[in-house]
C-alpha cells in the first residue's frame, strides 16, 4: 500500500489526461491493493495504512466479469469504516453523546444490510462465491459492529441480542461449510470461528441482565448453548484436520469457559426465578424448569465486584492467539468486569488443559 500511495494510485482524478483504459487499470490495481490492506488490518486488528478521506480513485467500472470482486471491495470499505469509527483509538465520534453514538452503529448496520441486499445475483451454491460466502462476510461483521466496544462500552441491549445472534449465525455457516467441503483451512478461519464464540460468551456474561430483561429465557439456554456447542464442533473439526497442538489447547479453554458461562446463565435464572415465586405468592413452582439451583453464581454478586488477581491470566492464551496488546482496540474483547464465575475452581482447569 505505501508503494501504491507513493506512485499515487489512490488519487487518479477523474479530470486527468490519461485515457479512460489506462485510469481503469490504475483503479483496478488500487482497490485490488486495497482489499488486501483492509483484509490484513481487519483481522489483525491493526489501522489500516490509509485512511478513506485520502482515497480519490474511483472503483473499477463494472463489467459482467467483476461484480464479485466490486462487492468484495465494497464490503472491505464498511470494514475500514467499522475500524475507524467504532475502534479508532482517537475517533471523534467517540465526544459524540451516547444516542448519537448508537445511531452511528445503526446508521453502519443499515450500510452492511444494504450490501447484503445486493449481493451478485451469480453467486450459485456451486460457484467460487457462494452466498454462504457473503453470508459469512455479513454476519462476521455484524457481531463486530454490535459487540461492546471503544465507542460503545456499553451497548444497547438491542445491540447484544444481535451481537449474539450474527455471530451464531457465523458459526453456523462455518460448520456447514466444514461438513460439506473439504476446504483448506486457514488460521484466519481458525480466528473468525473462536473470536465469534469467544464474543458470544462474552457478551452473554457482561450483557446477561440486560437480555433477561428482553429476550425470551429459551434464547439463552437453547438458542445461545446449540451455537456453542457448534462452535465447539467447529474447533474439533479443524483439530482433526490442522492436528496442532496450540489449537486443541485453545479448544480446550473454550468448552472450559462455555461450560462455566451456561452454569452462570442457568443459575442466574434459576435464582430470578426463585426470588420471583418468593416475592409472590401468585407464582407457583416452575415444574418445567429443570436446571439445579445449586448451580452457581449467587444473584446478587457483581461482576465488578469480583476481585480479579490470577484468574485473569485464564484468558491469556485466548488474548495471544487474537494478537492482542495495550496498544490497540479491535481485539480487546475481555472487558475489565469480565471473570470467571466464583465457583470455578482454577485448578481443575489447568488439571483438563492438554499439556
Amino acid at each position: 500500500m505505501r508503494m501504491a500511495v507513493e506512485i499515487g494510485l489512490h488519487c487518479t482524478p477523474e479530470a486527468s489526461d490519461a485515457s479512460g483504459g489506462a485510469k481503469d487499470e490504475r483503479n483496478r490495481v488500487f482497490w485490488t491493493i486495497y482489499a488486501i490492506e483492509i483484509t490484513l488490518a481487519y483481522n489483525l486488528g491493526r489501522p489500516p495504512s490509509i485512511g478513506e478521506d485520502h482515497i480519490i480513485s474511483g472503483l473499477p467500472q463494472p463489467t459482467n466479469g467483476n461484480s464479485n470482486s466490486l462487492h468484495y471491495v465494497r464490503h472491505r470499505q464498511l470494514q475500514s469504516r467499522i475500524v475507524a469509527q467504532i475502534y479508532g483509538s482517537n475517533s471523534s465520534a467517540r465526544n459524540m453523546p451516547v444516542e448519537k453514538r448508537e445511531l452511528l452503529i445503526l446508521d453502519l448496520q443499515k450500510s452492511l444490510d444494504e450490501w447484503q441486499a445486493n449481493i451478485p445475483v451469480e453467486s450459485r451454491d456451486d460457484g467460487p462465491y457462494p452466498y454462504s460466502y457473503w453470508n459469512r462476510l455479513y454476519h462476521g461483521t455484524t457481531f463486530v459492529l454490535h459487540r461492546q466496544s471503544p465507542l460503545c462500552p456499553r451497548p444497547s441491549v438491542q445491540s447484544l441480542e444481535r451481537c449474539i445472534r450474527s455471530a451464531g449465525s457465523y458459526i453456523d455457516d462455518v460448520i456447514n461449510l466444514l461438513r460439506l467441503s473439504n476446504i483448506p483451512l486457514s488460521w484466519m478461519l481458525v480466528q473468525g470461528v473462536l473470536f465469534a464464540g469467544l464474543t458470544m460468551l462474552i457478551t452473554a456474561r457482561t450483557g446477561l441482565h440486560q437480555l433477561l430483561s428482553h429476550v425470551e429465557v429459551s434464547f439463552l439456554i437453547v438458542d445461545l448453548q446449540s451455537w456453542i456447542r457448534n462452535c465447539s464442533i467447529c474447533l474439533t473439526i479443524m483439530n482433526e484436520r490442522l492436528k496442532e497442538e496450540l489449537l486443541s489447547k485453545l479448544n480446550s479453554q473454550y468448552e472450559l469457559l462455555a461450560n462455566d458461562t451456561l452454569t452462570l446463565i442457568s443459575s442466574t435464572i434459576t435464582s430470578q426465578t426463585a426470588s420471583s415465586c418468593a416475592a409472590s405468592s401468585v407464582f407457583g413452582t416452575n415444574t418445567d424448569n429443570n436446571l439445579e439451583l445449586d448451580q452457581g453464581l449467587n444473584i446478587g454478586t457483581s461482576y465488578a465486584s469480583i476481585d480479579f488477581g490470577e484468574e485473569y491470566e485464564y484468558f491469556d492464551i485466548f488474548k495471544d492467539f487474537m494478537g492482542q496488546d495495550l496498544t490497540q482496540t479491535f481485539w480487546n474483547i475481555f472487558p475489565n468486569d469480565m471473570n470467571l464465575a466464583p465457583h470455578t475452581d482454577l485448578d481443575e482447569i489447568s488439571a483438563n488443559i492438554p499439556s
